[in-house]
């Protein structure tokens, strides 16, 4: 559509006055439509030959052209000879399209991995929150807890305050805001209980496992605070299958003194890394880190 088109037809004879002439819908060129022209031409040949033809030029062509039959032809005698052309439409360029809806389509699936990866933990706690009133009544897995927390007693001699951490800051956000049951180990357990036989039973109760570690431990050892057979529940928990949610209280830069456990689930799972102060003031559940710690923790419906 919009080309220009010239259609040539001629006839080679010796005979003369065979001259050729195109119709369309067996009407003359000029009458049928004022856009077309038709050229009439004879050229000599050798050994007493003529070619003798007609140019038919379609200056501009129109979606209407394609309906048409040309014809083409010359009387001989009583007889009339009639050749036809018709215009047909180009093929489309399918391979074309088939390029670029597969570039469009391989960058709108990696533009849509991008923005999962960056906003993921907002998009998963958004379908919790959203979609909690429409999902069915869950089957109970026979877990009291949420999640179990560990954490390394402070000594006072030290900056970091895990106590005030695990003991204020952890049950202000994922109780009060969020709504989930901890036990926490320091807090929950009574007094003159068997360390081990109360952490045992505790940590199978729960459907995670908070570890609270720190980045010095001349101030705070795993080992000092928790006996040799309860280091050896990190690696039950691999084999058991609860999920360990890891937190630094700051960077640590070094696990080679941590249990063989914890570097297991710090290379497996990475950890999570606290970067709010030690105040007892309000956290919101809605900052950056508790969305990570929330996005860890089972699915649970928001108690504000």
């Amino acid at each position: 559509v919009g080309s220009h088109v010239v259609m040539e037809c001629n006839v080679s004879s010796g005979i003369n006055g065979l001259i050729p002439f195109w119709q369309v819908n067996d009407e003359d060129v000029d009458s049928f439509d004022s856009t077309y022209r038709e050229q009439f031409y004879e050229e000599g040949m050798p050994h007493g030959l003529a070619v003798s033809g007609t140019k038919f030029n379609i200056s501009k062509v129109k979606v209407k052209d394609y309906i048409h039959k040309f014809f083409c032809c010359f009387i001989y005698g009583s007889q009339q000879f009639t050749a036809y052309i018709k215009l047909e439409r180009p093929a489309q360029n399918i391979q074309g399209y088939l390029i670029g809806g597969g570039l469009s389509l391989m960058f709108l699936v990696f533009f849509t991995l991008f923005i999962y990866k960056i906003f993921k933990i907002d998009i998963v706690l958004w379908y919790r929150d959203s979609c909690h009133p429409f999902l069915g009544k869950k089957v109970s897995d026979g877990k009291i807890y949420d999640a179990y927390v560990l954490y390394p007693k402070n000594r006072e001699s030290c900056l970091y305050s895990s106590d005030i951490f695990a003991l204020k800051i952890l049950p202000e956000v994922l109780e009060r805001q969020c709504g989930y049951n901890l036990f926490i180990f320091g807090r929950d357990d009574l007094p003159g209980e068997a360390v081990i036989s109360i952490a045992d039973e505790k940590m199978h109760q729960s459907r995670r496992v908070i570890v609270v570690l720190v980045p010095e431990p001349s101030c705070y050892s795993v080992t000092e605070d928790v006996s040799e057979k309860q280091l050896a529940m990190y690696n039950a928990l691999i084999q058991d299958g609860i999920k360990v949610i890891l937190i630094e209280l700051e960077k640590i830069q070094d696990y080679a003194d941590m249990p063989e456990a914890i570097k297991y689930i710090k290379q497996k799972h990475g950890a999570i890394r606290w970067k709010g102060d030690f105040s007892e003031r309000s956290h919101s559940a809605n900052t950056r880190f508790w969305k990570k710690v929330r996005y860890h923790m089972p699915s649970r419906k928001n108690a504000s």
